[in-house]
């Protein structure tokens, strides 16, 4: 079974794509889970860089999108001879935006190969966890809703030498 298939995906004659998201595909807040739409977002955008693999995703969730159908429109805004890039909107039935990404997607021989296969432990200068030290707390206000800072939680560290 492919991911369209999963997704309920379907072209229309303008180039947008329609979407069946149903109540199983939600997530504890109510609306589809984050990363429902986000691999949403890049099957649509490989329907416009046949042969390249999605090597980036930047996705915008503005508000949540209730189960129902989605329209999701993808635009090709680049398209060199190894990178290509495409912005995708993702609309519910009330046709608000509700997820704006951008995929970057490239040929493959383009990109380097990986020479291990498996954990090659952690890189040079890592600090771990236990070690780091505790963040600073930031003086005045943090924010003007919510006068808390991640800082409160007591279990921040900076990881940085």
């Amino acid at each position: 079974m492919k991911l369209m298939d999963i997704l309920r995906g379907l072209p229309r004659s303008n180039g947008d794509w329609q979407f069946e998201l149903g109540q199983e595909l939600h997530g504890a807040f109510g609306g589809a889970n984050g990363g429902v739409l986000a691999a949403t977002c890049v099957a649509v955008a490989r329907t416009l860089a046949p042969g390249r693999v999605p090597t980036g995703l930047d996705a915008h969730f503005l508000r949540g999108l209730t189960a129902g159908t989605a329209r999701v429109v993808p635009s090709l805004i680049h398209a060199g001879r190894t990178l290509s890039c495409v912005t995708v909107d993702l609309f519910d039935e009330r046709d608000k935006l509700c997820t704006r990404s951008t995929v970057t997607l490239v040929q493959r021989d383009a990109l380097h190969e990986v020479d291990s296969i498996g954990d090659t432990g952690p890189p040079a200068g890592h600090v771990p966890y236990a070690q780091g030290r505790a963040w600073a707390r930031p003086t005045g206000p943090v924010c003007v809703f919510r006068p808390m800072s991640i800082t409160d939680s007591g279990a921040s560290r900076s990881l940085i030498p």
